[in-house]
């Protein structure tokens, strides 16, 4: 009786080891899949961190020049132009 169903049994035992096989190989893919994404993550969030320092620096900036005296923006306008000449 055995003999009948040993055939099979071991086409079957071929095929669950394919499939260990294939499932380990994948799992391994995926592991290094999510590691790629989680260092992909953490640069976005590292380049949004410093786009958002930048433009709050932008900011500041910018209401400290428009706090100045037309007459300091005149004069610091004059000095460029001249820099820029005497290049």
């Amino acid at each position: 009786m055995l003999n009948k169903f040993f055939p099979n049994m071991e086409n079957f035992e071929t095929q669950v080891k394919k499939y260990r096989r294939e499932n380990t190989q994948l799992e391994k893919e995926k592991a290094a899949l999510a590691e790629k994404a989680k260092a992909g993550e953490q640069r976005s969030i590292k380049e949004s961190l410093n786009q958002s320092k930048l433009q709050g620096d932008y900011n500041n900036l910018k209401r400290f020049v428009d706090s100045l005296p037309d007459e300091i923006k005149q004069q610091a306008k004059q000095a460029q132009r001249t820099q820029f000449s005497e290049r």
